[in-house]
């Protein structure tokens, strides 16, 4: 059985979660604070929280950061830019300046994502 390991480290919280690649059910999730602005602690408390046999599973690893969204939204800190994966078109008044696309899906279950829009 394979797993796909799912990591947030959000403003307040870091997430992880583990997803059953066979049918993208969610099996164990565990939370920890964020570590700012070193996220790594969090992100490894988050991580030692889950089952350590199915983690040893994972095949696909997918972080995320509300961290860098806001940095780059506030534009506070160093510079940053999005790397947007898939078909889609950054709306005009998003604020956003550095961002590269390239072509793919970005799901753990190889399916095409759902457009997600910035809003103000």
């Amino acid at each position: 059985m394979a797993y796909g390991l799912g990591i947030d480290a959000g403003g307040t919280y870091t997430d992880s979660v583990l997803i059953r690649n066979s049918d993208g059910k969610v099996v164990c999730s565990n939370k920890a604070l964020t570590t700012y602005p070193e996220p790594l602690e969090g992100i490894k408390e988050s991580i030692d929280g889950l089952d350590g046999e199915k983690l040893k599973l994972v095949t696909t690893v997918s972080v995320s950061t509300t961290l860098a969204t806001n940095t780059l939204l506030e534009k506070t800190g160093h510079p940053v830019g999005l790397i947007l994966i898939g078909d889609y078109d950054i709306p005009a008044d998003s604020g956003i300046e550095n961002c590269i696309k390239i072509q793919g899906d970005t799901t753990a279950m190889g399916t095409k994502p759902h457009l997600w829009t910035f809003s103000q």
